[in-house]
């Protein structure tokens, strides 16, 4: 009597399914890996905008003052169209970032640059926004000027991501609320 073996394994229809199956989902994560890299950089930035203007308003409200120059207030400038914005120590107390006398590091002052692909590309109250926080009389402050007009309304700054043209909004009202629409 023959004893016959049994086959084991796949056939060469089962290997070829299998791995195409295996490819397609790859396929689909790949997709929405790289797909939701910009939208996460341009949450970021929203996130970065919105730490450095609540910092700018813990600093006016400390006083916080560099060497032998008192800084009256702490504020961000930005403009429409740019990838970058200003932390400044408001050292003459106008209000508006100036870049003789505000843009030294050494004085606090930094510029922070947004991810690649992100860019300011509006603002409401006009362009260029200096948003300026201080005490006045031991009561915390907004200013909220374009360098010659102060508004009394809320600024909106709009974020758009170049590559999916999706946008995120911060607000920064004249009480020195902020938020956003994250």
């Amino acid at each position: 009597m023959k004893t016959g073996l049994k086959k084991a394994g796949f056939t060469l229809i089962e290997l070829i399914v299998s791995v195409s199956i295996m490819a397609i989902i790859v396929g689909i994560f790949l997709a929405n890996y790289y797909g939701s890299e910009p939208q996460s950089q341009l949450i970021n930035a929203t996130s970065a905008l919105m730490r450095d203007l609540r910092l700018a308003q813990t600093r006016g409200a400390a006083g916080v003052n560099y060497g032998h120059d008192p800084s009256p207030g702490w504020g961000i400038n930005m403009a429409s169209g740019t990838s970058a914005y200003w932390l400044f120590a408001d050292i003459n107390g106008d209000h508006v970032y100036n870049t003789s006398t505000e843009s030294s590091t050494v004085k606090g002052s930094r510029e922070i640059i947004l991810p690649a692909g992100v860019t300011i590309s509006g603002i409401d109250l006009g362009d260029p926004m200096n948003i300026t926080f201080y005490q006045d009389r031991d009561v915390l402050k907004t200013y909220l000027t374009d360098g010659s007009i102060v508004s009394t309304s809320t600024a909106g700054i709009t974020l758009t991501e170049a590559n999916t043209g999706a946008v995120k909004h911060v607000y920064v009202n004249p009480y020195g609320l902020i938020y956003s629409d994250l």
